[in-house]
């Protein structure tokens, strides 16, 4: 079984939340700040401690933040995503009232009041169509930004249906005032001249589904720490089991642009979490780093749901040459599953990856495929250390049954660094609604490569 000792990493992206309600879940990152402003506010992220507490069907997470204010006195407003719109549907469904109750957050350890705030992209050629100039626009959908955004730049607001009777889908001509592509919790957070204050979020969390219910997934995005002035000081980001949690479940973890995770037994947490510190462990996936400058990227869905089939439709062009660079992103993703072990993989590498003869970054890329190319699908044929020995088939049909035909095999390096010693993303595991179903049966019997 290629489970734990397998860290692999994959991309994660941007934008739009299938039917289903699973996919709404695990929709996690660490608070960022709202442009409320002219500029981000001069606040640095001194430090961030993380226990991911893991359950059959849920994560809770406690995360405290210590923040240091600069050299002026200022209020910003901190946002937590809680759901987000995916390009299966064409608007987000989601009140913050289904939230509200599952998010604490403390502010030098008491209690604040959180407020639904709602991210988009400005667009200033609609206010011409619903006749209104930014004035009249800032107040009928409760904008918090203290000055008209650019075109294209973030626009955060509170009022996302017509009116107080109209908060739901039920109602057919029920439509929100504004698109939206995030809806999270908010809260201000008043700063003197550099002052230190804590920030702790506690969450609970649905895992990702797939429809069978046969997998749950996990994201963690770190992309918003940078967005905060300068680096994350320091860090430290754990996975623990829950006393419901079966170790063994977890099948695949990755961080990309993140330094290795260590896998640790009989571990001690050493944090200062409410509930956690010097709390005792079998087992833990640990994340640290100092001085760490997350990799940005776009804002949205891909970051929480990279293994539903959505980069497919996006236009990057053949082999993915159109890829924005914003693409990739910090961020910790785990799968876990009672009895799935994914052997179907897609690369996600937007330059892709290296096709070796051998597991060894000396030898020779596999003659007539030296590189796996982004989306490429791969079926896994063995693994050894950090190397995963892979196939691409062709697949066809004989007297009616399901052929699949060797055409090339090689070895992926999995733990492929940048200059500045992060995991690059290589491979992500396919989800079983995505390979039950696969493409050659709707007339594609090249679905395969």
């Amino acid at each position: 079984m290629y489970k734990i000792t397998i860290f692999i990493i994959f991309l994660l992206l941007p934008t739009i939340v299938m039917a289903d309600a699973g996919y709404l879940g695990s929709v996690i990152q660490n608070p960022a700040p709202a442009i409320t402003l002219d500029k981000y506010p001069d606040i640095t992220m001194e430090s961030e401690v993380v226990v991911i507490e893991l359950h059959p069907e849920h994560a809770k997470v406690t995360a405290g933040f210590l923040f240091t204010n600069g050299d002026e006195e200022q209020a910003v407003v901190m946002y937590l995503p809680l759901a987000i719109k995916t390009i299966f549907t064409s608007a987000l469904y989601a009140e913050f009232g289904d939230y509200k109750d599952s998010l604490t957050v403390l502010v030098n350890g008491e209690a604040v009041e959180t407020e639904g705030l709602y991210h988009s992209y400005y667009d200033p050629s609609y206010l011409a169509e619903i006749n209104l100039d930014w004035v009249g626009f800032k107040e009928k959908l409760g904008v918090i930004n203290s000055k008209e955004p650019q075109e294209g730049g973030p626009l955060y607001f509170r009022k996302y249906y017509p009116d107080e009777d109209h908060t739901t889908y039920d109602d057919h001509y029920n439509y929100p005032l504004y698109s939206a592509h995030t809806l999270s919790a908010s809260w201000p957070v008043h700063f003197n001249p550099h002052e230190t204050k804590t920030v702790t979020c506690i969450y609970d969390y649905e895992l990702t589904q797939d429809y069978g219910a046969s997998t749950g997934r996990f994201a963690y995005p770190l992309y918003t720490g940078a967005s905060w002035a300068g680096t994350i000081g320091e860090g430290k980001l754990y996975v623990v089991p829950g006393d419901d949690f079966d170790w063994e479940d977890i099948r695949w973890v990755a961080g990309f642009h993140m330094p290795e995770v260590q896998e640790l037994t009989d571990v001690k947490l050493d944090g200062t979490l409410r509930g956690y510190s010097q709390k005792l462990y079998s087992h833990a996936l640990l994340w640290s780093f100092t001085d760490f400058e997350p990799t940005k990227m776009d804002f949205g869905h891909l970051a929480y749901y990279p293994d539903i089939g959505s980069l497919s439709v996006y236009p990057y062009g053949e082999s993915g040459e159109h890829l924005p660079e914003s693409l990739i992103g910090s961020l910790i993703y785990i799968l876990t599953s009672p009895f799935y072990q994914a052997d179907i993989f897609q690369v996600l590498a937007p330059n892709g990856v290296t096709f070796y003869q051998e597991p060894d970054v000396n030898a020779k890329p596999v003659q007539g495929k030296e590189k796996l190319l982004f989306l490429d699908t791969i079926k896994v044929m063995e693994t050894e250390g950090d190397w995963m020995k892979a196939g691409i088939f062709d697949a066809f049909y004989e007297d009616g049954e399901l052929q699949l035909e060797l055409k090339y095999s090689g070895w992926v390096n999995l733990k492929e660094k940048d200059s500045d010693g992060l995991i690059l993303p290589t491979l992500i595991p396919l989800i079983p609604e995505m390979i039950d179903n696969p493409a050659w049966e709707e007339g594609n019997p090249e679905w395969y490569h």
